[in-house]
């Protein structure tokens, strides 16, 4: 555009903000969403927000799960290198090699707006079914991180529909073992915009440790435990109180995607 009007890019930046009132945006990653799926999203939604606005699910805590590579993350618009001219010495500097299948770890967590459970990891090759994740995740972590942190008072467990999590077996332990959970029946489909780990805590910890490449999985383990319990409680909290502004914006959306807020 500069080039056909004659003008700098900086001048047409100038017009399309002063005059025009526009700005750039990026495009945002959503999930695609049937009709059925916004109808869910919409029902459960409004349920949730009831709920919540009632007083019946206290002291929130939200699960999730998330992957990280070994590599470093490279952000192609933003991130740059600073060379002399291009030269056969220095092209090789501006190449990022990726590998076919990096080493990764897995990580589980929970949080609420007081604080925070244990990072769980989890190797590359171990299947989390239903029984790893009731034993190990569940029972070996959940269980004695919430009887510490909350003592007597009440909490309500969150988590996605994921087939380890929907298990009947999962949902019979956690009607017996905690004092009140968020249903897999509950929970609207397609919608890491409702949980704060998806659309805010894991952003944080990635900005921490995938801004450089490690040496082994061990290393990544290290910088993982060390940047999760610096995340400011401060930004969970807020993260967490966003909750039911979500859940409002998926009922004005009426159960499709939203921009983010």
């Amino acid at each position: 555009m500069a080039r056909e009007l004659n003008i700098s890019q900086y001048s047409i930046r100038q017009i399309l903000k002063n005059e025009l009132g526009v700005k750039p945006l990026k495009f945002q990653k959503v999930q695609e969403l049937t009709p059925q799926q916004k109808e869910n999203r919409l029902k459960r939604a409004k349920e949730l927000l009831r709920l919540a606005e009632s007083g019946e699910l206290p002291n929130l805590v939200f699960s999730d799960e998330k992957t990280f590579v070994v590599q470093q993350f490279v952000n192609k618009q933003n991130d740059r290198v600073y060379l002399p001219k291009r030269s056969a010495e220095n092209v090789h500097l501006r190449l990022a090699t990726r590998t076919q299948a990096p080493a990764m770890v897995m990580v589980w967590a929970a949080i609420t707006a007081d604080g925070r459970s244990p990072l769980v990891l989890i190797d590359r090759g171990i299947r989390i079914n239903a029984e790893y994740y009731r034993e190990n995740i569940l029972e070996g972590v959940l269980k004695p991180w919430a009887r510490k942190h909350f003592g007597r008072r009440p909490w309500t467990f969150q988590q996605d529909s994921a087939p380890s999590h929907s298990a009947r077996a999962t949902q019979e332990w956690l009607q017996n073992e905690v004092p009140r959970f968020i249903s897999s029946a509950q929970w609207p489909p397609k919608s890491p915009d409702t949980n704060p780990l998806d659309y805010c805590v894991w952003s944080i910890l990635e900005s921490k440790v995938g801004t450089k490449k490690y040496q082994s999985v061990d290393h990544l383990k290290q910088a993982l435990r060390r940047e999760w319990a610096k995340i400011p409680q401060s930004n969970i909290r807020a993260a967490c109180d966003g909750f039911i502004g979500r859940l409002k914006a998926i009922i004005r959306a009426k159960g499709d995607q939203f921009e983010q807020i």
